[in-house]
């Protein structure tokens, strides 16, 4: 295929966004590891695998790594629907507070809700560590404490919480109750 060609089928007015603009909306990843997600690539117009990487503790990482820039509102709707479980889990959030306030996950914590949490009594960390269904925010919220060096009773709730979070993660059939409890 020739560059015409492609330049036929690409909209022109994603590529002017893409030079001049700022992104639709962005996304980071939370974890440690590496996280696959599918996106919408609007110059192929083909969805595409990318793999976000880095130590998201790190100030050195890379953060162009560990993000995700979405152009378009088709192609943000199709990767928040592609992505739908790493969502449910917190293994991805959207990286500013006015995005985030736009999608209501369980899962979805930023960095200053984390510092809010731990500057709150035991009680009010407790209630919302129970909140949450999956680890990476538990896991968050617990390096942040250890940072902080918050008093032993409340590292230990939070480690609490993560076994129990990484045991149901271990379960084989709680992924199949999830998604039977939500057709229900």
């Amino acid at each position: 295929m020739n560059d015409y060609q492609l330049t036929d089928r690409m909209d022109l007015s994603v590529l002017e966004q893409m030079q001049t603009g700022e992104p639709f909306s962005t996304y980071i990843k939370t974890t440690k590891g590496k996280v696959g997600v599918l996106i919408f690539n609007p110059m192929t117009s083909r969805p595409e695998e990318r793999i976000l990487e880095g130590n998201v503790e790190s100030a050195s990482a890379d953060l162009d790594l560990m993000l995700v820039k979405i152009w378009t509102e088709s192609s943000d709707r199709f990767f928040k629907n592609a992505n739908k479980i790493l969502f449910e889990q917190g293994k991805i959030v959207p990286y500013n507070s006015a995005e985030r306030e736009n999608i209501l996950m369980v899962n979805a914590i930023s960095d200053e809700e984390i510092d809010n949490i731990l500057a709150q009594p035991f009680f009010t960390l407790s209630n919302k560590l129970s909140e949450f269904t999956a680890a990476p925010p538990v896991e968050r919220i617990l390096r942040k404490a250890k940072e902080l060096n918050r008093p032993i009773k409340t590292i230990n709730r939070i480690i609490e919480r993560l076994n129990e979070l990484q045991e149901d993660e271990m379960d084989t059939g709680a992924l199949e109750r999830h998604y039977k409890n939500i057709e229900a």
